[in-house]
């Protein structure tokens, strides 16, 4: 039987099944389950107000006594260890690289991740950043600046990294919602441009609150992202911040 709430996981108000990740009361291991979308107190309710580049319909799921037969749990998902595998295809690290082998290892790393939508654990990662780096560095997080999510997720733990290390957030700003903030053409175009508009205005005050807490943050379209991070980063290193 599943009880609890999972927030932020993609396209679970039309799937036919969703995985679910919990921990068992019985030996305090987390193991997966799959839910078929018609289980007797499985709801899953989409989280309104959001907009992205990728179209992912994200839902808030409530599981209230949920009945899973043997037959649907993941029989090879009995501790976290096993959970952890699933993210070795989406997930990649490289430690203890010299500056002159950084990027070969990095592009080694990278290159046979796939994408893949998972729910994010935005304390889990703070912590394993604290953990595996033990002196002052700089913490570069590509994330969206989504208030709801950031609220939730990584907004309450950023203050333990950012004590530790100097944070960056990266940011890729969809072009397309300026072109719709400029729309005047009709009644159609002019509501698309006050949704655009409210999206630019959530944006500039997360952004705004994520720097009166000493996060530097860089919101940028996808072709001037990777330029403006590295400017940041020559301008750190100039003004003595790293």
């Amino acid at each position: 039987m599943l009880d609890g709430q999972k927030k932020w996981i993609g396209n679970a108000t039309f799937a036919d099944y969703t995985v679910i990740w919990a921990r068992s009361l019985e030996d305090g291991q987390v193991k997966g389950f799959v839910v078929e979308k018609d289980t007797p107190g499985f709801l899953p309710v989409k989280i309104k107000d959001k907009i992205a580049l990728r179209v992912v319909q994200n839902a808030h799921i409530t599981l209230d006594g949920v009945r899973v037969p043997e037959a649907n749990r993941l029989q090879r998902a009995d501790t976290f260890r096993d959970t952890a595998a699933v993210l070795r295809v989406t997930r990649a690290g490289v430690f203890g690289a010299s500056r002159t082998d950084l990027l070969a290892r990095l592009v080694d790393a990278m290159a046979p991740l796939q994408p893949t939508l998972i729910e994010s654990d935005a304390a889990a990662m703070v912590s394993a950043i604290i953990r595996r780096t033990r002196r002052r560095a700089l913490v570069v997080l590509l994330t969206d600046l989504n208030a709801s999510a950031l609220d939730e997720g990584l907004l309450p733990v950023l203050p333990q990294l950012s004590a530790k290390h100097r944070v960056l957030i990266a940011a890729v700003a969809d072009p397309r919602v300026d072109q719709l903030a400029a729309g005047r053409a009709d009644a159609a175009a002019v509501y698309d441009a006050a949704a655009a508009e409210h999206s630019r205005n959530d944006r500039q005050v997360i952004a705004t609150r994520l720097r009166h807490g000493g996060v530097e943050v860089i919101d940028a379209p996808p072709t001037e992202l990777a330029p403006a991070l590295a400017d940041r980063y020559l301008a750190m290193k100039a003004t003595g911040r790293l």
